[in-house]
Parts: structure tokens; C-alpha cells; sequence
């Protein structure tokens, strides 16, 4: 009897392959149709220095096509590339390897082919115009040492994560701001299923190709983006200087059916990709939208000797471009409602920065997470050795007056050269929920909640 229910389950877990069900607005571990990877770091000075690895897998029979956008740590698109899955598939993807040595993946129904397994639809596979998934440039200049991406256009993305002046995509601007001086790149991923290879991305960049369609589009056939949830993956970060690696599942982003009028409401606030085009609510991409409010834990003392970092990736509302460098983009720094840390013992301080904006703009860096990829030190913001930290991550610009801001946390726990762990905050309020909840007395109500303004103007 045992071994006949587990074949069942097995079964069953194979044909649900294509259709996961799950409660939009609420961030769940289960298939998705855009995958983020919130934050990602790279050492481009050492290779024995902190690398970020993720993985991208098809939860269905039928093959797929994703399309990868990493964005800076100012949310500019710097690089894309297209990776086909057979059915049931799997890709890791080295950050440091695309970005130090222009090494992407390698994936394709065509030469090479992708390898197709026993439980792959051998009837969907095809994707006849797609060929050379894997070199998503024209670029002369491939096979010249610098992988696929050629020396002039890698040395070119790499003075970009630097914070330097792009002399090749953005002539003349820049497109990040420096982590560590400039030996760090950062940022953050996306991962969305598409109906064909393309360079097409989800705000546009001028690479766009003009004969295809747009990226999404409202029952568009020649759009580029697809609703079924079939996307699943996790990521690490590994650090062999450290002696240790940390990881966590992606953020899955579940599509709404667009045909679901009850679904398509969920978000109503504003979907996912709603920074892309703000003239309607949601979006053509019916992606769910994230978190706005969080609660983390952090230990500073002798448990975790390496203290604790929280990775936070925030919305600036705006669709991001290169900018003048030696200057920012209006949006920057993003402010936040309110954040409040806790020891074990509910005692509680303020954290001296800015909660309200507009910000000064003297230092705009002494904020709590001011970039739209933010890494922080809690040794840098608490004082008590253990407790949890209270994150409202709307804007607010006065005593009541807030903007939905949709954010993701994660946190991570370092015992240095022992072990390590990471994982999600817990969210507290989610964007889809129209109020934003400060904590404090307020007459008979605590924690006192104000209706919040979308952040696209309606």
C-alpha cells in the first residue's frame, strides 16, 4: 500500500506540473511566472571573493523560454539573455562567470542542443525562431576571449557596476552607483517566462527589436511575455575567502489570469512591472506585487559572530535610466515610513536617519536602504546585540500622507568560518493592501493605519 500511494503522489506532482495553484498577493514558494532575485553581489577584484549563483527551473512537461534582465544596483538594465528549459529542466547560472569572464549560458533546441529527458513533452520542444539562445548579441567581437559577450562589450559592463561611465551601452552615462569603492558589483535579476528569444525587456532600453511585439501587451499575441506559472529557482551566495555560502528560494512572482476579472483586481494598486508603464492599473504583466512592510530577526553577539546583513530590494516607482554621472536620478534616495529595532526584551530605538521624505540630500546614502538593491549591516543600525527589526517600507512624505512601496527582505546570519544561514523576512503588510501601519499610540488605535496613494497616481 505504501509503495502504490507514493507512485500516486508522484504522478499527481507530474501532471500539476503546468498549473500550481496559489493565492495571488501573497509571495509563495510555488511556480511562478517571473522569477527576482532581489540582491546580488559579485567581487570582480577576487576571485576567491563573494559570488552570487542561481538556478532557474521549468515546473512543466512542455519546454520554455525565460528571459534574464540584471539590473544595477540603481535599477538600469545592463544585461539580457535569453535561456531555454526542456521539460523539467534546470540552469544554474554563475554571476561571476557572465560578469568577470562573459561566460552565459549555453542552452537551445538548435546547435548545441539542450539535452531532453524521459518526462519532456518530445512534442514541445520547438522553438523555430530561436537560434543561438545563448548569444544574445551580435557582437563581432565573441569568441575573442571574453565569452559571449566579447572583451569590449564585458570590460564595458564592467566599469557600469563599478559606478564609472559606460563608453559602449550608455554612452556618456552612468548606471549604478559604487559598492565598496567599485570592486563590488551589485544589483538585482529578473526572470520572466516568454512566448520567444528576444531582446526585448521589460522597460525597454533601446535594444528593443522592431518586429516583435512589446514586452507585455493585453491579449497580445505578438507580445513577448506569458501568464502560466511554470518558473521556479533558488539562489546563493558563496564566498570562498569566508569559508561560507548562504542561499534562499527566489521571489516567485505569480502571474494573474488576464481572462480572471476576480484576479486581475487583486492588483488593482499596481502590479510588478507597473514601474514600466504607470498610465494604468495593473499593468500588462498581471504580476502580483510585493511586500511593503517586514519583520526580521538579527543576532549581533557571540551565536553570530559575523553579525547579521538584511538584503533589501525597494521600488522607486520609476522605470530606470542612465543617468549624468556625478549625479543621481530624481527618485534617489527612497525613504521609508518608518523602521524601529527591537532587542528580546521589546525594548526599542530609532535608528538616526531620515524617516520622512524628502530626505536631506546632504548625505543621501545615511538612509536606511536609499538604492533600489541595498545591502545592510545591522551592526551599522542597532545597538542592542539580538532582537528584530520593524521595517515600513512605504514613502512618507508627512504625518499621515503615504506612497505604496512594493520591497523585498531577506536576512542573513553569519558565524564566521563555521556556518551560515539565510532566508525571507516575514511580511507583514503586503502591497495590494491599501493602508500603511505605523506603530505608536494613537488615541484607541495601535498601531495606528493610514490609507496609502498608489505610487502610479491612482
Amino acid at each position: 500500500m505504501k509503495k502504490l500511494i507514493c507512485c500516486f503522489a508522484v504522478a499527481s506532482l507530474l501532471a500539476l506540473g503546468g498549473s500550481a495553484i496559489a493565492e495571488l498577493c501573497s509571495i509563495e514558494a510555488a511556480p511562478a511566472a517571473t522569477l527576482l532575485l532581489p540582491y546580488f553581489q559579485v567581487d570582480l577584484d577576487n576571485d576567491n571573493g563573494v559570488n552570487t549563483i542561481f538556478t532557474i527551473n521549468n515546473a512543466s512537461a512542455t519546454a520554455a523560454l525565460t528571459h534574464v534582465v540584471v539590473w544595477s544596483n540603481m535599477s538600469v538594465e545592463v544585461l539580457d539573455f535569453n535561456v531555454y528549459l526542456t521539460g523539467y529542466d534546470m540552469q544554474a547560472i554563475s554571476l561571476g562567470l557572465a560578469l568577470k569572464d562573459g561566460l552565459l549560458p549555453i542552452t537551445g533546441n538548435g546547435e548545441p542542443e539542450s539535452p531532453v529527458g524521459p518526462f519532456s513533452d518530445p512534442d514541445g520542444n520547438s522553438y523555430p525562431d530561436c537560434t543561438e539562445l545563448g548569444f544574445p548579441y551580435d557582437n563581432d567581437n565573441a569568441g575573442d576571449g571574453c565569452g559571449e559577450l566579447g572583451c569590449t562589450r564585458l570590460a564595458d559592463l564592467q566599469e557600469i557596476l563599478r559606478g564609472n561611465e559606460s563608453d559602449y551601452i550608455y554612452p556618456g552615462d552612468c548606471a549604478a552607483l559604487a559598492t565598496d569603492g567599485g570592486s563590488i558589483a551589485d544589483g538585482y535579476v529578473t526572470v520572466d517566462l516568454v512566448r520567444d528569444c528576444t531582446l526585448q525587456t521589460p522597460c525597454g532600453d533601446g535594444w528593443a527589436d522592431p518586429d516583435q511585439g512589446p514586452y507585455f501587451g493585453d491579449n497580445d499575441p505578438t507580445a513577448m511575455g506569458l501568464y502560466d506559472n511554470i518558473l521556479w529557482g533558488d539562489y546563493f551566495f558563496v564566498n570562498g575567502g569566508e569559508n561560507f555560502a548562504q542561499g534562499d528560494n527566489l521571489v516567485h512572482i505569480q502571474s494573474a489570469n488576464p481572462d480572471n476579472q476576480a484576479e486581475v483586481a487583486l492588483l488593482a494598486n499596481g502590479s510588478f512591472y507597473n514601474r514600466c508603464d504607470d498610465s494604468f492599473a495593473p499593468y500588462y504583466d498581471y504580476r502580483e506585487s510585493l511586500g511593503t512592510t517586514f519583520a526580521a530577526h538579527y543576532f549581533l553577539n557571540a551565536q553570530f559572530t559575523g553579525g547579521t546583513d538584511l538584503t533589501v530590494w525597494r521600488d522607486s516607482t520609476e522605470d530606470g535610466t542612465p543617468f549624468s554621472c556625478g549625479s543621481t536620478p530624481g527618485w534617489y534616495p527612497i525613504g521609508q515610513a518608518q523602521v524601529v529595532v527591537f532587542d528580546e526584551y521589546e525594548d526599542t530605538e530609532i535608528p538616526d536617519f531620515c524617516q520622512i521624505s524628502p530626505c536631506p540630500p546632504e548625505d543621501p546614502e545615511d538612509k536606511f536602504a536609499p538604492r533600489e538593491a541595498n545591502i545592510i549591516d545591522m551592526a551599522d543600525i542597532a545597538t542592542f546585540e539580538a532582537g528584530w527589526i520593524y521595517m515600513n517600507l512605504n514613502e512618507q512624505f508627512g504625518a499621515g500622507e503615504y506612497e505604496l512601496r512594493q520591497n523585498w527582505v531577506s536576512q542573513y546570519h553569519n558565524a564566521e568560518g563555521r556556518f551560515s544561514v539565510g532566508y525571507s523576512a516575514i511580511v507583514i503588510s503586503d502591497f495590494c493592501e491599501n493602508t500603511s501601519v505605523e506603530l505608536g499610540e494613537s488615541g484607541d488605535e495601535f498601531p495606528e493605519q493610514w490609507p496609502a496613494a498608489s505610487p502610479y497616481g491612482w
